[in-house]
């Protein structure tokens, strides 16, 4: 959008574009659909006193909102930062594909991840076409994530969607000439199966493979630090972002490694999990899909966001693309 309109930026942070866009548009709801991209940011208006919150469409990016006694609104990237402002009860997680105007105090739904699903006709999509149209959309996911000043790494635990998203990455290099070394990370303990398969894809890719292999007794020490980064107390999540966690703490130790890429949402997108497998009808599964979609900010990528930000790194997730979801 900085070539399309022409912007001069005066910083370097990305961020810099909403200031640009509101001042050519004058509200958000003129130019919010343009994103295309993981985001939180909070305008306020200082000639009118509107004060307009947006978020991206899953809620890669973390924002919660609150209200104090009086009824005054705050918000903050953790919940945690409005517990001394705001009543408990009315904290709660800014709602993804949405913005907020101070004018209204009401949710505008800007973005849906799925279209009228009684008017799609499956019929017009024969399977060449679906699998070239799929694989097209990803890379082009994977390109337009490269744009980094910093070093690039990627998780890999050896299953199809880190896989998919590595592999694509260290074509993206070959066909652009750059002699770049490409870091993978896998994370498990001792005879772990996804330590096995990531060595086997990282060798077929030619990445250099980190294979951390931790203990029960590392995942229990770590447990006080990732409730307290990820705030939930759902179980399956903390399960599952405690070893997240600690490769996380590890990549930032031992690389200068800082831009992460995961294959988180594939599962969600593309009906990747088992019980997919007894879907009644091709809708029926569409259905289930958009649901765990519209879920995925609660669990799932809260978790990646939460452990990889809490190390200062930063995670970008190909599978979220708009065009491809």
């Amino acid at each position: 959008m900085k070539e399309k309109y022409g912007f001069k930026f005066e910083s370097d942070s990305d961020c810099e574009i909403f200031l640009h866009l509101y001042e050519k548009f004058g509200s958000v709801d003129k130019f919010i659909d343009e994103l295309d991209g993981v985001f939180a940011f909070i305008i306020h208006d200082e000639e009118t006193g509107e004060v307009t919150v947006g978020r991206d469409p899953i809620g890669v990016r973390p924002i919660f909102i609150g209200q104090d006694v009086n009824g005054n609104y705050a918000f903050a990237s953790e919940a945690k930062a409005l517990l001394a402002i705001c009543t408990g009860t009315s904290i709660k997680p800014f709602q993804p594909g949405s913005f907020w105007s101070s004018k209204t105090e009401k949710y505008t739904k800007w973005w849906n991840p799925s279209h009228n699903l009684e008017e799609v006709d499956l019929s017009t999509w024969d399977e060449e076409s679906a699998l070239k149209i799929t694989a097209e959309l990803l890379y082009k996911s994977v390109q337009k994530r490269m744009m980094s000043d910093r070093p690039i790494g990627t998780f890999l635990s050896g299953g199809l969607d880190s896989s998919i998203v590595a592999s694509m990455i260290k074509k993206f290099h070959k066909e652009n000439n750059h002699d770049t070394n490409l870091n993978t990370f896998s994370i498990g303990m001792e005879g772990s199966p996804d330590l096995a398969y990531s060595e086997i894809v990282a060798k077929h890719i030619g990445s250099s493979h980190h294979h951390v292999e931790i203990q029960i007794k590392d995942c229990l020490n770590a447990l006080e630090d990732v409730v307290y980064a990820t705030e939930t107390f759902d179980v399956t999540t903390i399960r599952a972002s405690t070893p997240m966690y600690l490769l996380s703490k590890y990549i930032r130790n031992n690389t200068s490694d800082c831009v992460i890429y995961s294959g988180e949402g594939a599962d969600e997108v593309c009906q990747g999990y088992l019980y997919f497998k007894k879907q009644p009808t091709p809708r029926d599964g569409a259905l289930e899909s958009k649901k765990l979609m519209d879920q995925l900010f609660e669990f799932d990528v809260l978790r990646v966001d939460r452990t990889t930000a809490s190390h200062g790194l930063e995670v970008r997730e190909p599978f979220l693309d708009k065009a491809f979801m």
